[in-house]
């Protein structure tokens, strides 16, 4: 045990929101951030950055006139993933995969549903590959969402 715990180092901490601020800005000139969440009852956690400097803005669906995207509706690239044992393992490895940049190769994007009080504020996301964005549905992606197993398969590649 006291061997693994020396080859295979995790600060017993979560990144602060410091830590991970300047990290993310070294690596991201339009921004990014990390997300923890539990997935199957697991800690998780993924590194998301804001790519295309166009994809701040877009038409209103309802007038046509060019309007500033808020951050749920702008093109969420999905840079750094990692389920862990414990929280912060979770969160220093996607921030680890992160700087790596692997998996920002594989083109995928991270679809937010708009906050609201039907979902107590924190919004849902999916995993979609890239493409273009309908206003008309939230600014949902074109393209079909990824199935857990296709999102697998990514991630293995990009390792």
């Amino acid at each position: 045990m006291g061997t693994e715990l020396l080859l295979n180092r995790v600060k017993d901490r979560p990144p602060t929101a410091a830590e991970a601020a300047q990290l993310l800005r070294s690596l991201y000139q339009r921004g990014a951030t990390l997300v923890g969440v539990e997935h199957d009852g697991r800690p998780c956690a993924f590194v998301v950055a804001f790519w295309d400097v166009d994809d701040q803005y877009a038409p209103n669906f309802l007038t046509g006139e060019q309007a500033e995207c808020e951050w749920w509706q702008r093109d969420h690239v999905l840079t750094g993933l990692a389920i862990g044992a414990t929280e912060p393992e979770a969160s220093w490895e996607a921030l680890a995969c992160a700087k790596r940049g692997h998996l920002s190769r594989a083109n995928v994007t991270v679809w937010y549903e708009r906050p609201s009080p039907f979902n107590q504020m924190r919004g849902h996301f999916r995993f979609f590959p890239r493409s273009a964005r309908i206003p008309a549905n939230n600014f949902r992606p074109a393209s079909s969402e990824l199935t857990t197993d296709e999102l697998k398969a990514i991630l293995q590649r990009s390792a």
